[in-house]
């Protein structure tokens, strides 16, 4: 894990240099903080549930760096390809297309940011992207904090904790299919003849010992005949993050591990 160097910033009093976006999640089908308080809990949230959400979006938004894992993709009379690792340390990312980027506190864009965490003082929200061959199949890492209301955000006995709005997703197989990991999602059915949306509760583990991150998983179908979710997959597993498919295009995406920075 990469170290990065020590850093003080002066804030909103709220862990970031920013406010962040609230948003009402009452209406979507799964919703979890980064606390694990969820749509389907009953009650409140509790306070250590709410303390914890606020730790890990920290976390993710200040010292993530990157991921490991699998992504490979062999269409029919193509070349196997594969990548197992992100690290924004390391620039290790594809260049062009915006495949990097972060956006200012006011709301201007920057293409070729730095992501060492003391740089992050300036952004609300970044990505990083890392393609096996563009525009094939991909990773995408980042995203921004936000404020989860269960109903109106105005209201602040509806808050329920601090999620992120995306963390890390994967365009596969021509982008035929896209997996994505965030506090919140619809994952109904599109339709009754194909099952082309699925989501699921998950944890994404990380490299640091006893932290993982509560999060939904979501995969779709954007391509008509595609096939069904899961019947499309040899592997479909939402416990142990892997997706894998070997007819007619071979494709695979697992995640391992979220990485953060360490200080030393």
């Amino acid at each position: 894990m990469p170290t990065a160097t020590p850093f003080t910033a002066l804030g909103r009093g709220n862990g970031f240099s920013f406010c962040p976006n609230k948003v009402d999640v009452s209406g979507y089908d799964y919703w979890v903080t980064l606390g694990g308080y969820k749509k389907t809990d009953t009650g409140d949230p509790t306070q250590a549930q709410v303390d914890l959400s606020l730790k890990n979006a920290m976390q993710l938004f200040w010292n993530l760096d990157g991921w490991t894992g699998l992504l490979s993709f062999a269409g029919v009379g193509d070349p196997y390809r594969e990548i197992t690792s992100l690290s924004m340390k390391n620039g290790d990312w594809t260049v062009g297309n915006d495949g990097y980027y972060a956006n200012k506190l006011d709301g201007t864009q920057v293409d070729e940011p730095d992501f060492d965490p003391k740089d992050r003082v300036c952004y609300k929200s970044f990505e990083v992207e890392k393609m096996v061959e563009d525009p094939i199949s991909g990773i995408f890492l980042g995203g921004t904090p936000v404020r989860m209301y269960n109903g109106d955000p105005s209201d602040e006995d509806n808050f329920v904790g601090y999620g992120f709005d995306e963390i890390i997703s994967a365009s596969l197989s021509y982008g035929y299919y896209y997996v994505e990991f965030s506090s919140y999602q619809n994952g109904t059915p599109g339709s009754s003849t194909q099952d082309d949306q699925a989501s699921s509760y998950v944890e994404i583990p990380t490299n640091i010992v006893d932290i993982t991150i509560p999060a939904v998983g979501h995969i779709d179908s954007f391509y008509y005949g595609a096939g069904r979710i899961p019947d499309d997959f040899d592997t479909y597993s939402w416990e142990s993050l892997q997706f894998t498919q070997s007819s007619p295009n071979v494709f695979a995406f697992e995640i391992d591990s979220l990485d953060f920075y360490t200080y030393s």
